[in-house]
């Protein structure tokens, strides 16, 4: 593992394992370069974030520029049909939102529901699903 720092947060942390994304497939590397999309198990970060070697001069350390995220096209009242699993449940949407940027989440505390957010059905889909 090596020594990361987050340029959005300044936070230093270890991180044990990178690999390169390939379609639905990983491979392990040691570095990234430039263009590619590369996933770091282990890691505490939001998407988008950028991370460089801890060794790294502060004078060039560099963020990449936020991603656009467009505004959610559809929505929809959704609901835990288990409630003893209501903890699980505020955890896993909670989650869902922290790894996809496009995905909301919002409590209506007047009629009781939980109001979710997205691109689509195939996004709740894959997301909810995954």
């Amino acid at each position: 593992g090596s020594n990361m720092i987050n340029t959005r947060t300044g936070e230093k942390q270890r991180v044990p394992r990178l690999v390169l994304m390939h379609s639905n497939e990983t491979e392990n590397v040691t570095a990234a370069y430039s263009g590619d999309i590369v996933a770091m198990i282990g890691a505490t970060c939001a998407s988008g974030d950028t991370f460089v070697d801890a060794k790294t001069p502060k004078n060039d350390i560099v963020s990449l520029e936020s991603m656009f995220i467009p505004d959610p096209v559809i929505s929809m009242a959704i609901k835990n049909i288990h409630h003893k699993d209501d903890d699980k449940f505020s955890k896993a949407l909670a989650r869902f939102v922290k790894e996809d940027p496009t995905f909301r989440s919002i409590f209506n505390p007047e009629n009781k529901e939980i109001v979710i957010s997205g691109m689509g059905s195939y996004n709740w889909t894959s997301t909810l699903r995954g």
